[in-house]
C-alpha cells in the first residue's frame, strides 16, 4: 500500500468510516478530467493497518471522465460492521472527494477529504441536546506521529 500511495497523483483521507447496526458511510470521489481516472479504496483499521478480516479490501473503481463515484461503506467494502478511515489513491491528479456519516435518518455527518496537515484549528465545538461534535485524528503516513489537542 505504501508504495502505492507514494506514487499515487491523488491521495485523498477520508477521516472515518464506521458501519454497525445503527450506522453507515457514503464516500464520494469526483473526477474533474477528461480522461477516465481508477481508484483504489483501502479501509485501514483504527490501529493503521488495512483491514483484511472478512471483508474485500482494497476495492477498486473506475471514473468517467468528469464524472464521480458515490458508494455506501457497506456496500464499497462489503461488510455489515467495520470501523476505521478509508484512503483513496489514483494515478490521476486533481480528484475531489467528499464522506457522509450518520444513520441517514436523524443524523449526518458531512466533510471533504483533507490533506495531511501539521496544525488544524477547529473554531466552535458544540455539545448541547441537539448537537455533538466528534473529532476524528488520522495519521496517514508510515510512521508514528505525536498530536496535541488542546481545547478552550
Amino acid at each position: 500500500m505504501l508504495a502505492q500511495a507514494t506514487s499515487a497523483q491523488s491521495v485523498l483521507n477520508f477521516a472515518r468510516a464506521t458501519v454497525n447496526d445503527r450506522l453507515n458511510g457514503g464516500f464520494a470521489v469526483t473526477n474533474p478530467t477528461s480522461n477516465y481516472a481508477d481508484v483504489q479504496f483501502t479501509l485501514f483499521g483504527l490501529d493503521g493497518n488495512p483491514v483484511s478480516s472478512g471483508l474485500v479490501n482494497p476495492v477498486r473503481y473506475r471514473v468517467a471522465p468528469k464524472g464521480q463515484i458515490s458508494m455506501l461503506a457497506s456496500d464499497l467494502f462489503a461488510s455489515s460492521k467495520i470501523d476505521g478511515w478509508v484512503q483513496v489513491t489514483s494515478p490521476t491528479s486533481n480528484l475531489s472527494g467528499s464522506y457522509f456519516s450518520g444513520d441517514f435518518a436523524t443524523m449526518l455527518g458531512v466533510a471533504e477529504s483533507s490533506p495531511p496537515l501539521v496544525t488544524q484549528v477547529i473554531p466552535v465545538i458544540r455539545d448541547d441536546q441537539t448537537t455533538k461534535t466528534e473529532i476524528a485524528i488520522v495519521n496517514p503516513a508510515a510512521t508514528n506521529g505525536t498530536v496535541t489537542l488542546s481545547l478552550f
